[in-house]
This record gives C-alpha cells, structure tokens and sequence, in this order.
C-alpha cells in the first residue's frame, strides 16, 4: 500500500513538472498588438508571432499589418525559462510615421518581452527598441501578444496554394492531432450550390479588417489546403471534385479566430463561368461547410 502510495505521488510530481515546462513554453502562435509610445499616440501595429523553440534558442517569422500592407521577418533570438524572458534579434520594421509602405523607410528594432502564464492565457508582453544611434528617431513599440492554444502544436507556416492536386496534399507533421480537432467541431451548413463541372475554382479573402484570420480548406473531410493567413490578397485553388460521392462538402477550418472573433472570409466560388460568393464564419465550435450537388441535366 505504502509502495502504491509512492508511485503515485511519484507520478503527480512528474507530471506536474512536466506540465510546469510545457506552460512556459514560447513555442506557437502569438496574436496582438504594437503600440507605439509616443505622446501624441502613433500608428499601430497588428502582429503575429510565430515561434519554434530549441534548448533556449528560437527562431520564426514576426508578420505584421500596417496601414494597407502585411509585412514578414525572419527572426531569431533566445529564451531563457527561469526567468521567461525572451530576446528578439534585431529585425527591420517600418517606421510609424511613414504614409505609403512601398517607400517608408525602416526602423531597426530588438525585442524583449516576458512570459506570462495563468489558467486562463498565455501572454508575451514587453517592447520593441531600437539602438542607440536610432533611440531618438525610431520610439519603442509596446507588444502585447496572446497565445492561441487551439492551434499552438500545430506547425504553423501559411501557405498560398494556385493549384492543388488532393492527392498530393500531405502534412505529415501533426496532421493526425488536427484532423480529430476538424472531426470534432460541428458543421454549419452555409449554402447548397449545384455544379456542373468536375472542378470548382475558389478565391478566398478576409472578411473586412485584417485581423490575421488563419484557416485550412477541406474537402470532403480531406485537408487540401494547409494553415494559411487570410488578407484581402485572393487564396486561389482550383479544386477536383469527387464524382462518385452524391455530394462534395468543402469546409473552412479555423486555425485560430485572430484578434476579432470569429474567423470570417468571403468565398467566391467558380463552377466554369458561373460565380457564387459566399460568406463563411468558422470558429473553435463549428467549421463553415458549403455542400456542392451535382446539376441535374434537362
């Protein structure tokens, strides 16, 4: 009884520890916002970071929207889990006063930010800065920035896609632990559209302001398109359709909800010249489905 006893304390112990370090983990997805610190407040920064974590080495990209203009970095940096202090190498970021991205001029800016975990969320908080002979021109950017749990130990690289063959569409990494999440949320039905032909092109856009929305398309309960961001640049696929089965179900899944929930997109769908749009709204509940029948023939 005694020897029982001690394993199972032994085990608790374990498994906290390893629950402890698993919480302070920097590696995933993060969602926020920059805030510039000037006193005439300044414009601001939507952010993502996505991070993979080695020893206390780190290395992702730090995407961001400014003004009409989705911006990405490659970075790397370190993380130290004593103290959950992460350090951000420098990167170029667009200056906050400029007025037309395609000419504004660059900031060079380092990152330290702090770990701060509880029940309810994960947060990277802390600043952008400059060096010292730009400290005066280029103002530091206060970060706040959310883990998004549903997706964090999924890997996490958008992709844009032209065309896609569903044969060849494979994701080995993971693609086991987020097919049982797609099966588990429940399916809204958005629309019914008859097709004719034997493959749909579709276009995909955000729906309004860029929130940095991420989804995966499925069809019929199949990953054809992976993780990719949404913006107000079209996602093309040309799509075959199954023509054995009484119906195709092509599906929005929501890797993350963004910074404004829910994860909504407009969908415009081709079937030869003919042209459906469709408004679909996806969340960590229910996965938007539009259900595509066969045209019957006069």
């Amino acid at each position: 009884m005694i020897k029982q006893a001690f394993y199972i304390v032994f085990f608790i112990l374990i498994f906290g520890f390893v629950s402890k370090l698993s919480s302070q983990s920097v590696k995933g997805n993060w969602y926020g916002i920059g805030v510039v610190d000037v006193p005439n407040g300044g414009n601001n920064y939507l952010a993502e970071l996505v991070l993979n974590e080695k020893n206390k080495s780190v290395n992702g990209t730090f995407n961001y929207y400014f003004r009409d203009s989705l911006f990405t970095n490659k970075i790397e940096g370190t993380y130290d889990d004593a103290s959950r202090k992460l350090s951000i190498n420098k990167q170029n970021i667009i200056f906050y006063k400029s007025t037309n991205t395609k000419i504004g001029v660059d900031c060079p800016m380092y990152g330290e930010l702090t770990l701060r975990v509880s029940k309810i969320e994960s947060v990277l908080k802390g600043v952008l800065f400059s060096d010292a002979e730009h400290q005066f021109t280029c103002p530091f950017i206060n970060v706040t920035l959310k883990k998004s749990i549903d997706t964090a130990s999924l890997k996490q690289e958008p992709i844009i896609v032209q065309n896609v063959d569903t044969a060849k569409v494979l994701a080995p990494i993971a693609i086991d632990l987020k097919q049982q999440i797609f099966e588990k949320r429940i399916k809204t039905y958005t629309q019914e559209i008859a097709v004719e032909n034997d493959f749909i092109k579709i276009e995909l856009y955000d729906n309004g302001q860029i929130d940095y929305d991420s989804v995966s398309i499925y069809l019929n309960n199949k990953l054809v398109l992976p993780e990719t961001m949404l913006t107000h640049n079209a996602i093309t696929l040309k799509i075959p359709l199954d023509k054995n089965l009484p119906f195709n179900e092509l599906s929005m899944f929501a890797d993350n909800v963004g910074l404004i929930p829910p994860n909504t997109a407009a969908l415009i769908l081709y079937d030869g010249t003919t042209r459906h749009e469709v408004m679909m709204s996806s969340d960590f509940n229910k996965t938007a489905t539009i259900k595509l029948v066969r045209k019957k023939k006069d």
